[in-house]
């Protein structure tokens, strides 16, 4: 295979994105076969698709654009959208900036960290699961890094992980984190 030109387009919500595929026109409103995009499962065609698109539509065109001679591919990530898209999720940084905490009633379910471009978050975890998921994905998902290992697993997100698993795994410990919150809570945070 030759080698081929990866761009990897991280941020923060704003990188899930907000436009939807009526509001495009001209090219930008094709699909663009000379460009792939990582869809969490499968390399596709870049294209605003049925749902929300962000920048990765204007990027792809532009570097193709660029690097006419290319082949370009495209993987998009924004983990701090995950967290606060859960009903009472706060994002707090009790430990300095470098490291996010999520909160959910008070209680934590969450860390994220970025260290040398690799994201890794803390995640609340059911003890069987947790055993698991680790004897699957043996390089991506740890037992929590200071953290109660029986119930915290630490995610590394360095792309093995798919992200349909890790936004489920985020779920999963928002859930088990409102489960034990006193009753009022449970019903206002329920998320699933």
């Amino acid at each position: 295979m030759e080698p081929v030109k990866v761009f990897l387009l991280g941020g923060q919500s704003n990188m899930v994105g907000s436009g939807k595929p009526q509001e495009l026109s001209g090219v930008h409103a094709e699909p663009q076969s000379d460009v792939k995009f990582w869809s969490g499962s499968a390399w596709v065609d870049l294209a605003p698709g049925a749902g929300n698109f962000g920048p990765e539509i204007g990027f792809g065109r532009a570097m193709k654009d660029a690097l006419p001679k290319e082949e370009i591919y495209l993987v998009k990530y924004a983990a701090r959208q995950t967290f606060q898209s859960l009903p009472g999720a706060v994002e707090t940084q009790p430990f300095g900036p470098d490291v996010l905490v999520y909160k959910v009633g008070g209680k934590m379910f969450g860390t994220l960290v970025i260290e040398n471009d690799v994201g890794r978050i803390n995640l609340k975890c059911d003890p069987e699961r947790a055993v698991e998921l680790r004897a699957e994905w043996p390089d991506s998902v740890l037992p929590g890094y200071h953290m109660n290992k029986r119930h915290w697993n630490t995610l590394v997100l360095d792309g093995r992980i798919p992200s349909r698993l890790a936004r489920e795994l985020v779920v999963h410990s928002h859930d088990l984190v409102v489960a034990a919150l006193p009753q009022k809570l449970r019903r206002e945070f329920t998320a699933s």
